[in-house]
């Protein structure tokens, strides 16, 4: 069991635990470290200085990649600068698909509106320079769900853009909480944020009869993440998904004590640290129970009760 910490508290004591042994910012031992040593040896001045400034410098001489360093500057420091000046990828891997399917089921579990998925596409293009310009598509899709918030009040959604298998065209899946509208006007909200690169269309905005409402949680984790699913993996410069902040928020739960679990549930505490505790259940049955009152619940983004049940092997009584 993995615990919400005070993470102020732990920074403020390791950082005065730094301050007293002399370790750098990445956990070197300054008074060991060959670069701080050199540096010292040519800069007398910082001989009288206990601390190692080179965390923060930017040097003078270019390198093999055309990035100006200092001789002695410190390559963790290096590595963290030139992490922050690469070009940015963006991704569906196994995190991200695990927090659309969560948010998903959020989404449909504690709707109030129906729950519409439809299919975002870009018709002709008044240019061929802005079929290939990712940044220009994500503002699109950005200002038409500006335009849904402030006119239809949605703020639940998750969209995933990907490029068409047949014709490798861009385009937006969206997944969104909407009271009924014409689905005309939809598709001129649509028309009128693509309209700076795209003629309008009358089938701009697409969907199937059958699936436009999703109603059942487990149908929007395996029908409408499949949709989602067909991106992952593929590398991109620009956003992939966009996900609501008030999907991805957990419910506030209690915090409750190692002493709690050890005295509603049959657990035995084998080791403990800071951050996690190992636990050991002692029968199936106080397992299940553990599970359904309190491990299911913790890792789901809704607090509404859902209707799992716990593993049990074959062969137990």
């Amino acid at each position: 069991m993995v615990r919400c910490a005070d993470m102020k508290e732990i920074q403020r004591n390791l950082k005065i635990e730094r301050d007293k042994y002399c370790i750098c910012q990445f956990g070197v031992l300054e008074s060991v470290c060959k670069i701080f040593c050199d540096y010292q040896m040519i800069n007398p001045v910082m001989r009288l200085n206990i601390r190692c400034p080179l965390g923060c410098r930017v040097g003078y001489d270019k390198d093999q990649d055309g990035i100006t360093w200092n001789k002695y500057v410190c390559e963790k420091a290096r590595e963290r600068y030139i992490n922050a000046i690469s070009p940015k990828k963006f991704t569906i891997n196994g995190t991200i698909y695990r927090k659309l399917s969560s948010s998903a089921h959020k989404l449909v579990k504690e709707t109030k509106n129906k729950t519409l998925f439809i299919t975002l596409t870009f018709p002709k293009y008044k240019f061929k320079k802005y079929a290939k310009d990712e940044k220009v598509h994500n503002e699109c899709f950005s200002k038409f769900m500006e335009n849904l918030h402030n006119t239809y009040k949605v703020t639940n959604y998750i969209g995933v853009r990907e490029r068409g298998e047949r014709f490798n065209r861009y385009h937006f899946h969206l997944l969104c909480d909407i009271k009924f509208i014409d689905f005309r006007k939809l598709n001129n909200a649509w028309n009128h944020a693509i309209s700076a690169i795209c003629y309008p269309s009358k089938n701009s905005l697409t969907t199937r009869r059958k699936t436009r409402f999703v109603h059942n949680p487990t149908r929007a984790l395996r029908y409408v993440c499949k949709y989602f699913a067909k991106s992952k993996y593929c590398v991109s410069k620009t956003r992939i998904v966009f996900i609501s902040h008030s999907l991805t928020l957990k419910p506030i739960r209690e915090n409750l004590g190692i002493s709690y679990f050890c005295k509603n549930y049959d657990l035995t505490v084998i080791h403990q640290n800071d951050y996690n505790t190992l636990f050991r259940i002692g029968k199936w049955s106080e397992f299940d129970r553990f599970c359904k009152e309190y491990l299911y619940p913790a890792f789901e983004l809704t607090d509404k009760k859902s209707n799992f049940t716990g593993y049990r092997p074959v062969n137990s009584s």
